[in-house]
């Protein structure tokens, strides 16, 4: 008699631990789930907007200190195509800019997160100025890049740009048929079922810059 006594507070005990137990992992995931999707919404700005921005410095199009809002003072410093830049001896007329986001990698208890982003630039026109060392405007290097940025006082910065590789622009074509005369089957061929198949999301960002 006595063990049944204790037997129903025990359980009941047990049932309120669960259920608040419960409760606490909800709610945590809910919190870290937020915080995730704010910070990769806040990472995708910070990085695809201060790209774009990069791009229009090299190019003369922009100013540096716009880049300040979106990088580090040592990613600046350390950037190669802002130091060596070829393009500071060409007027640019205007440009086709495409930048299209492939991977984000963030955690919500991390301070540091990655994206990897493919820059393109297919078309660029512009005049030299005297001392350019090519009369025609460089074509612009198409690279995959990883941006590592660091959240510092509750806001995100680009640190550093790192090269993954170059990117081919060229697209294999289909032979053309160059027979003149064509063939036509006899009997209607039935057309083959299309099968559906996942490809990776990814976004791009395009900018198309015109006087």
């Amino acid at each position: 008699m006595t063990e049944n006594n204790y037997t129903v507070p025990r359980r009941a005990v047990w049932f309120v631990l669960r259920t608040v137990l419960i409760i606490i992992v909800v709610v945590t995931m809910t919190f870290f789930a937020f915080l995730t999707a704010m910070y990769a919404s806040n990472i995708y700005i910070i990085v695809t907007e201060g790209m774009t921005i990069r791009a229009k410095c090299i190019l003369g199009q922009g100013e540096k200190t716009e880049m300040e809002q979106y990088f580090s003072v040592n990613c600046m410093k350390n950037d190669e195509m802002l130091k060596d830049n070829v393009y500071e001896h060409y007027k640019i007329a205007n440009y086709d800019y495409r930048l299209t986001v492939n991977k984000l990698s963030v955690l919500p208890w991390n301070k540091t997160a990655s994206m990897i982003v493919t820059e393109r630039i297919p078309t660029i026109s512009g005049t030299p100025y005297e001392d350019a060392p090519t009369a025609s405007v460089p074509e612009w290097t198409s690279l995959r890049y990883r941006v590592i940025c660091m959240r510092e006082n509750n806001r995100w910065y680009i640190t550093k740009v790192e090269i993954e590789e170059k990117v081919s622009d060229n697209v294999a074509r289909p032979t053309p048929n160059m027979s003149l005369t064509p063939i036509i089957p006899s009997t209607p061929t039935p057309e083959p079922t299309a099968t559906a198949a996942v490809l990776p999301v990814s976004s791009e960002v395009t900018e198309t810059n015109k006087p």
